[in-house]
This record gives C-alpha cells, structure tokens and sequence, in this order.
C-alpha cells in the first residue's frame, strides 16, 4: 500500500511540475508585443510544414 501511495505522489507532482511550467510560459507571453503572439500562433499552427526544394536545371 505504501508503494502504491508513494508512486501516486511521484505522479501528482509530475503532474504539477508540468502544469506549473505551461502556467508560466502563459505568463512570461503575456507582456509580449501582439504582433510577436500573432507570429508564434501562426508557427505553432503550421507546424512542420514542408517546403518543396528549389531545383537546380
């Protein structure tokens, strides 16, 4: 029982970890210009686009 105990907290505060950075990434955007959030959504909704390459003739 103790171990069950002690692996469930382990996870909870994994948990925690990962929700406290995501909380902070949302606060340190926050006094960025506008224009910079509009381009890292426009990045972050593209992806990995691919590029077709230039070909050499």
């Amino acid at each position: 029982m103790l171990i069950i105990l002690v692996v469930f907290a382990v996870i909870v505060s994994l948990l925690a970890e990962v929700f406290y950075g995501y909380v902070q990434d949302l606060q340190d955007a926050g006094w960025v210009r506008p224009s910079v959030r509009e381009h890292y959504t426009i990045v972050r909704a593209t992806g990995n686009v691919a590029f077709k390459p230039i070909k050499d003739f």
